[in-house]
């Protein structure tokens, strides 16, 4: 089965509930990047889903730009 690798933009609390299911559903997910401007709800996010501090981000055009392998 393809893995999808998924970028989240916005890791408040719908942005890390949206991460979860989409973890939880039949595909083969795989969380790469976070953005968010709170740079607490990033380190939480970051944390949860196991992404590395090189690919958290406090805005989203950096993680468009840097993470063109998604």
């Amino acid at each position: 089965m393809k893995r999808f690798r998924l970028a989240v933009i916005g890791v408040g609390n719908r942005g890390r509930s949206l991460a979860r299911l989409a973890l939880q559903s039949q595909w083969s997910v795989e969380i790469t990047a976070l953005a968010d401007p709170n740079a607490e709800a990033l380190r939480c996010g970051g944390g949860l889903f196991g992404v590395c501090e090189e690919r958290r981000f406090t805005n989203h055009d950096e993680l468009l730009a840097q993470c063109r392998d998604l």
